[in-house]
């Protein structure tokens, strides 16, 4: 992958939901299925601490610490994340017990837990949190 791949068309399910100019499909969105994409070349040499820690996290909305927490490297991806209960924090606070959670993507260079000057963020409000469906 190169920072000239792009997406050129949007499936016919999918919703544009963020674009620049020089990113007509930067982010998209199957509502329906719950089904997002964000693009992103953390792997390119210009990217701020691209080759650091990648760290998907969910959180309960209004809710702290994060319900589920996956850890990666940037040289695992690109990746499929499933987030659910063999993820959790806490078995008091498990992501099927919530029904919209908060979806957050970090990049750290620190790979510290919590959120450093500079890391790089991603977060999409209000996902319904449910089984995965095809």
């Amino acid at each position: 992958m190169s920072h000239g791949d792009k997406v050129a068309k949007a499936p016919d399910t999918f919703t544009v939901t963020a674009s620049t100019p020089s990113c007509p499909i930067a982010a998209m969105a199957w509502e329906e299925k719950q089904f997002y994409g964000v693009q992103f070349h953390p792997e390119v040499t210009h990217t701020l601490q691209g080759q650091r820690i990648l760290e998907h996290f969910v959180l309960d909305i209004g809710e702290l610490p994060p319900l589920a927490v996956i850890r990666a490297q940037v040289a695992d991806l690109p990746m499929t994340v499933v987030l659910d209960d063999t993820a959790a924090m806490s078995p008091q606070a498990q992501i099927s017990q919530v029904r919209e959670a908060r979806l957050v993507v970090r990049v750290s260079e620190s790979g510290q837990a919590t959120p450093q000057p500079g890391d790089l963020f991603g977060d999409l409000e209000s996902v319904s949190v449910g089984a995965i469906s095809e």
